[in-house]
């Protein structure tokens, strides 16, 4: 969260060698104030204001964003304007502002119908290494909304087309000479706001989470098949032995030594006849030889051999 502070920033430079700029003074319209340039790079200008009584006096440099007209940029993603402006002169203020143009109100064939938002700033101030204004402290000019009728629910700033960006000097004028010399204007804002920002710290943590979740279940999993395998594997193995257990506990019917059956597969084998009812027709012989052992070592013959 506290990383937010230290993001990079985006900026936008709004006076560059390319930048299109033009004066206005209101002897253009039978006035007495002028205005002149001071470089061929239009980055300074000279104001003139001599003290003929007058209603209303101006004199200013505007710069065209966009084509100037109805096609603008956006700048609503940027909350602060650093200037580095030298001013001379007597003026204890300058005014720094920006035309938007709205598609319900304004007319391309006329500037004065784009929406105007200005800061008024002390003159002292614009002679220092760098000015910070904030955007949030451009307002609409009360004679703007009063002059263009502007309805209630539309009176509030707009820089998502901005289509011009002007200096000039407001009420009261002093006369006199009036030097200005623009070093740079740039907007500058945040990559992603705080509160985007913020989303997706949280939708990380959850992501993160989810996915710790997700492993320790598979290895969950994982020991419980090797469980069950050695189980298996046991239960296969305590299965064979059973069987074999089983040969070697049943009683045995054949002689070890010469493979013939003994008297108790001669038992099975009477059982079985009787079981199946065949002795009508069937004679059994039984012989025993007493001390076979004896006899057969006396004759110390291999030939002899129980039946």
């Amino acid at each position: 969260v506290y990383a937010y502070d230290f993001l990079p920033t985006k900026k936008h430079r709004i006076i560059h060698d390319q930048s299109i700029a033009d004066l206005y003074m209101d002897s253009n319209n039978d006035g007495t104030s002028h205005g002149i340039w001071l470089s061929a790079s239009r980055h300074g200008f000279r104001c003139t204001f001599d003290d003929t009584p007058a209603a209303y006096k101006y004199c200013g440099a505007n710069v065209q964003i966009g084509n100037g007209a109805n096609k603008g940029l956006d700048f609503s993603g940027y909350d602060t304007l650093r200037l580095k402006i030298q001013y001379t002169g007597e003026s204890s203020l300058v005014r720094i502002y920006f035309r938007n143009f709205v598609q319900e109100y304004s007319d391309a064939g006329d500037p004065n119908t784009t929406k105007y938002m200005r800061s008024i700033i002390p003159a002292r101030e614009l002679n220092t290494q760098q000015l910070i204004v904030p955007i949030q402290q451009f307002t609409l000019a009360d004679w703007w909304i009063r002059d263009k009728d502007v309805p209630a629910e539309l009176a509030y700033p707009e820089f998502n087309n901005i289509v011009h960006f002007g200096i000039d000097f407001p009420y009261p004028i002093v006369a006199g000479n009036h030097d200005v010399l623009i070093e740079s204007v740039t907007l500058e804002g945040a990559l992603i706001s705080r509160e985007n920002w913020y989303l997706s710290v949280l939708a990380t943590w959850l992501m993160l989470l989810t996915l710790h979740i997700i492993r320790q279940f598979l290895r969950y999993q994982k020991a419980t098949n090797l469980r069950e395998g050695g189980h298996g594997k046991a239960n296969s193995s305590l299965s064979r032995l059973e069987k074999v257990m089983t040969i070697f506990s049943e009683p045995s019917t054949v002689e070890s030594v010469k493979g013939t059956i003994n008297r108790r597969n001669c038992q099975k084998v009477v059982s079985q006849l009787m079981e199946r009812n065949f002795w009508p027709g069937t004679g059994l012989i039984l012989l025993n030889v007493d001390y076979f052992e004896t006899l057969k070592n006396k004759t110390n013959s291999t030939d002899i051999n129980p039946i």
